[in-house]
């Protein structure tokens, strides 16, 4: 049981929660907004959810650091390689490279939402119980989704 709720830590909750935060501060601050001064302001997801994609793509720069691995078994490698050398775990090595990838080809996937939301077409909704789910968003929670991915192992290396 305390494997699955691993990922519930505060420290966690903080990190991927803050856009999350964000745009649901946002969004009651432009409802408030319209309520008050009588006009009418933007309140659709659809123009928030670039942030969500936004988040999910920063999430992934930070991963391109490699992290150093230093640990006492390693005095003798460490003392060959010198003072300002590292020695990086080959999985992180894999991680990186993989975030540099993604970090080459998702920023096309945000700009197609972008595209999306300006033009305004439900060809991307989807159905969900009656209500449509607007392509935008669910493109940009995917995003974020992949951004978390991404994280999640760094994290814990």
């Amino acid at each position: 049981m305390g494997r699955l709720l691993r990922p519930f830590t505060f420290k966690r909750m903080i990190l991927y929660g803050f856009p999350l935060y964000l745009l649901a501060v946002e969004y009651l601050l432009r409802a408030g907004l319209s309520q008050i001064q009588g006009g009418q302001q933007d309140i659709s997801l659809v123009a928030a959810s670039n942030t969500i994609a936004t988040a999910g793509l920063s999430f992934i720069a930070p991963v391109v650091i490699e992290k150093p691995y230093r640990k006492e078994f390693l005095e003798e490698a460490l003392k060959a390689i010198g003072q300002n050398g590292t020695v990086t775990v080959t999985r992180d090595q894999k991680l990186v490279r993989m975030a540099y990838v993604a970090l080459g080809i998702l920023p096309f996937a945000w700009a197609f939402t972008l595209w999306i939301a300006h033009k305004g077409t439900k060809d991307f909704d989807w159905k969900i119980w009656d209500y449509a789910v607007p392509g935008p968003l669910w493109m940009s929670l995917g995003l974020y989704i992949v951004g978390i991915v991404f994280t999640e192992p760094k994290e814990k290396s």
